[in-house]
């Protein structure tokens, strides 16, 4: 086979070849123009035309050829650079919706003075039986199971696994999930329940409490795991039975769980996780050179710990308790469990910023001096006399008793109840009249 190359040269020779030899021959100078030179030149002038117009096609032929090769090449070229610039953009997109959920983020945390720890969401659990959720921290950054999570439109959920650097999260949409709330305006109580689906129901509202539609339901704090006031949802609906005890409420979620990426928790939500903050009181009881126990602070999830106190260690080595609020659980548990005297008393913290009536009151009833206790304030709810044990303390700590092991027995005891922004109304609902 010929080459095109070769064949263009050998038309190209001919071509000046033939040009040449018309030239010479019609040339007026060198030689007159015969009759037979008039019909060479006849003859060769077509064919003439004809190699010219076929070189200039094939040329243009040629030229269009090699800038189409260099159009793909460009194109293939300038398609990169066009994907490139379109990844990038994406990623200057993704990092400005970052930025602006992180901007949230430190919006919220900055309202309070506990310390968050950020973690994003790697994985999901893809069936319909479960609402999890992974996030890329863990005991690594000081993470504890059963720690709330949160972001800053409102609850996520708890921590139910804890590895070094990843944790499984239980969402409150979960069928498994359960959280003490409340009406944010009417104050009525009750718990959002999960049932694997994208809203929630608000359960355990009694019938006579009066709940709207489009009110914001908030964790109350009362269940030791999420902080008080946190937004949950707004009532979607709400059904009335007659034949029925409780409302049948459903909630939309502010957090929409689809859509989030990252999430926040408290670091250091507890003192330590449960087992932890339990071998720590079993040591203070079974140590003898501790002659009493007084508690540093409130005791804010003091209710989780019960079960794996040693509750028959601390009744062969009884010493005083000394406490309130929150640890209520275990000043009543001490009694019911061992039948020890405790002290609902002040706290290290509190102490510190006593007046001096308490202070002295404090000491006296260390050393076994008991002086009159004299109420000056306060409301009346039905006058008379008794005598009894004085037996009590945080309501909303002994709400969540009752029911269990550790219910505090009140039978023939004068019962004194403590607690913050609570009223006679709100006490006795909380505890189903069981106290008046």
């Amino acid at each position: 086979m010929i080459s095109r190359k070769l064949l263009i040269f050998v038309g190209v020779a001919l071509f000046i070849a033939i040009n040449f030899i018309v030239i010479t021959m019609s040339s007026k100078e060198s030689l007159p123009v015969s009759g037979i030179e008039r019909v060479f030149i006849s003859i060769t002038s077509p064919f003439q035309l004809a190699v010219t117009k076929t070189i200039c096609f094939t040329q243009n032929v040629w030229d269009t050829y090699f800038m189409a090769v260099l159009a793909v090449k460009e194109n293939i070229k300038l398609k990169k650079q066009l994907g490139k610039a379109i990844e990038l953009e994406n990623r200057y997109e993704e990092l400005e919706l970052e930025n602006l959920r992180l901007k949230k983020f430190v919006n919220f945390t900055g309202l309070v003075p506990d310390t968050y720890v950020a973690a994003q969401i790697v994985a999901r659990d893809p069936s319909p039986w479960f609402k999890t959720i992974m996030i890329d921290k863990g005991t690594s950054d000081d993470l504890l199971k059963g720690s709330p999570v949160f972001v800053s439109e409102g609850i996520v959920g708890q921590i139910i696994e804890v590895a070094k650097n990843h944790s499984k999260v239980l969402l409150i949409t979960d069928r498994n999930s359960a959280v003490d709330a409340l009406v944010q305006n009417s104050r009525v109580r009750g718990i959002v329940k999960g049932n694997n689906e994208d809203n929630c129901s608000f359960v355990y509202a009694l019938r006579k409490d009066e709940v709207k539609e489009g009110e914001m339901i908030i964790s109350s704090g009362l269940d030791q795991v999420f902080p008080k006031g946190l937004k949950i949802g707004r009532v979607l609906k709400v059904t009335k039975v007659h034949s029925k005890l409780f409302q049948e409420i459903s909630i939309e979620t502010s957090v929409d769980f689809d859509k989030i990426e990252e999430i926040f928790k408290k670091k250091r939500y507890l003192a330590g996780d449960d087992m932890l903050r339990a071998s720590v009181i079993n040591n203070l009881f079974s140590d003898p050179d501790i002659d009493g126990i007084i508690c540093a602070r409130g005791g804010f999830g003091a209710i989780r710990i019960l079960d794996h106190l040693n509750w028959k260690m601390i009744k062969q080595n009884p010493k005083p308790f000394i406490g309130f609020s929150d640890s209520t659980a275990i000043l009543l548990s001490v009694i019911s469990e061992t039948g020890t005297p405790v002290i609902h008393g002040p706290t290290v913290v509190s102490i510190a910023n006593a007046q001096k009536e308490t202070i002295d009151s404090f000491y006296k009833t260390l050393l076994g001096s008991f002086d009159e206790i004299k109420v000056t304030d306060g409301q009346i709810i039905k006058s008379g006399n008794g005598t009894g044990v004085l037996r009590g303390g945080n309501i909303a700590t002994i709400s969540h008793l009752l029911g269990t092991r550790f219910q505090p027995d009140f039978k023939n005891c004068i019962l004194f109840l403590e607690d913050i922004g609570d009223t006679v109304h709100d006490a006795s609902d909380k505890n189903d009249g069981k106290y008046y």
